[in-house]
């Protein structure tokens, strides 16, 4: 949330296929808001993706997935409410200074570790041992940005964000999930209940 322009000394390798889009199994090309292509305009954007495992599998499904501008990731954070982004940035702090994986994880996606993607950034828990979890990431054209993503949040945590959120925020999120993902009336129930964007 609000992470505003990243590009300060960063290392910029090839996209990590975590990050291609499901349906074409390719790069993302256009913001989800405006429709800009991402490649062409070489301006800095993000992509998120929510994962859910089947039960006693490796096998997962992707409940959401986007990618989305600089430009429309601040006007989404300027929409949130003031009291939400502030709880969010202490929520978070505090697990970064309190988690004995903070310091190894952000070294290893400065580095361009592969393993970054492995590992909660904020509990250290195993993301394959996870139900649900949450990938970001950052983008330059067709190049992927290391600095402080990418980064995966398991499901424990993101609902432990969700759950200090205002009102007012709970209801952006709700509306930007529903102007924007639809499904199988089997997923629903999954599309309709709130969900914590992290850019």
């Amino acid at each position: 949330m609000d992470r505003g322009n990243i590009d300060q000394n960063p290392a910029y390798v090839e996209i990590a296929p975590d990050f291609y889009c499901d349906e074409t199994g390719e790069p993302f090309v256009k913001c989800i808001e405006c429709e800009t292509d991402l490649i062409d305009s070489q301006e800095q954007y993000f992509i998120e993706k929510a994962k859910r495992r089947y039960p006693n599998t490796q096998e997962t499904l992707t409940i959401f997935e986007f990618a989305i501008c600089l430009s429309c990731t601040t006007k989404l954070n300027q929409s949130l409410s003031q009291e939400s982004l502030s709880k969010i940035t202490e929520f978070q702090t505090d697990l970064l200074r309190n988690s004995n994986n903070s310091n190894s994880a952000r070294s290893a996606t400065s580095s361009g570790s592969k393993n970054v993607l492995n590992t909660c950034l904020f509990s250290g828990n195993k993301i394959s041992m996870c139900d649900e979890y949450q990938l970001v990431g950052a983008f330059r054209g067709d190049k992927m940005i290391l600095h402080d993503l990418p980064f995966a949040i398991s499901g424990e945590v993101v609902e432990a964000m969700s759950e200090i959120l205002s009102e007012q925020t709970k209801e952006e999120f709700d509306g930007f999930v529903s102007k924007h993902f639809t499904g199988p009336p089997e997923l629903q129930e999954l599309w309709g209940k709130p969900k914590l964007i992290l850019i």
